[in-house]
């Protein structure tokens, strides 16, 4: 019993060889290495093995002989599960309904709460290429602009859940273009009526503070620069509970500190335009591209997370 144990040990260990990364000389025709192996320098090595790491020494053990693997077969994976798809990658679904706030728009659609006011050759809609979160995004558009004109663009607009007593907190996560215009765009741009109220702007790249309720403020950043190319975490916060208060802006959830302002004028805000919002366009514009997903509005503080 002994010795047939011994023989049975010895033939698993025959069928089943064990190789060193290495120590196998490469087969000079047919398959060069052993599965999970790969040829350089007339050995066979481990996949994954760095050979720039490997020192050269001298271990002492033979070499081993190379050997005609052509007519060795692997298992058949075939029949295994498809590999080829692995885990749903998509970004995941919108978080609108479980956070709790008094407006919250995934833009998987352009709903009655929205009016879109559009200027010759711009454009927006529903896109289902890109979105942050869920299946779709807001994708606003302009063209190339031939002449100077003084305000151009694409916005939408809605009154919904405004005004807000308190701080008002927005947040929208935006997607800026490659290539964006150095310009002045109000992206977040809030209103009353009389046409008084304030924006959450850019130009040349940098957040701007756009107060422009008399007496008007306005203040661009210089310590921060908005990213293109990615996803980017947008919100501005304003004192409603009096005729004025601060107002703050936020880049992916760090305050702009160049750009708060305390004691801002803040009317009561009834209206919210988002969008391409261009003022002053000179008379070269390249064409834009802005998308804006998951607005919140609320009375409280709200987070990139959210």
């Amino acid at each position: 019993m002994i010795r047939y144990g011994w023989l049975v040990l010895f033939l698993a260990a025959c069928t089943e060889p064990s190789y060193t990364s290495g120590h196998l000389r490469c087969a000079s025709s047919g398959r060069a290495c052993p599965d999970s192996f790969f040829c350089a320098e007339g050995r066979c090595w481990r996949d994954g093995t760095d050979l720039a790491s490997v020192p050269v020494v001298d271990s002492g053990v033979a070499d081993l002989p190379a050997i005609d693997l052509a007519g060795v077969t692997t298992p058949d994976l075939s029949t295994r599960a498809d590999l080829a798809v692995g885990p749903d990658m998509r970004l995941p679904s919108t978080t609108c309904g479980t956070v709790g706030v008094k407006l919250c728009d995934p833009f998987e659609t352009l709903g009655s709460r929205w009016a879109s006011t559009t200027n010759a050759g711009c454009s927006v809609a529903i896109d289902p290429g890109r979105s942050y979160r869920g299946g779709t995004s807001a994708h606003f558009h302009c063209n190339t602009l031939s002449a100077a004109a003084a305000e151009t663009g694409v916005t939408i607009l809605s009154m919904d859940q405004l005004p807000v007593s308190g701080t008002l907190y927005a947040r929208v996560w935006g997607y800026l273009g490659a290539g964006f215009p150095a310009s002045m765009n109000q992206m977040i741009n809030f209103s009353n009526a009389a046409g008084d109220g304030m924006s959450y702007s850019m130009e040349q790249g940098h957040p701007v503070n756009d107060d422009y309720t008399s007496p008007k403020q306005f203040s661009t950043s210089t310590m921060t620069t908005i990213p293109t190319g990615r996803w980017v975490c947008f919100q501005i916060q304003i004192d409603q509970s009096a005729s004025s208060g601060a107002v703050k802006l936020f880049l992916d959830g760090a305050d702009v500190t160049d750009v708060d302002f305390t004691a801002a004028a803040t009317p009561s805000l009834t209206q919210l335009y988002l969008g391409l919002d261009w003022f002053n366009t000179p008379a070269s514009f390249p064409a834009s591209d802005l998308w804006l997903d998951e607005l919140i509005l609320d009375d409280k503080p709200v987070t990139c997370d959210e």
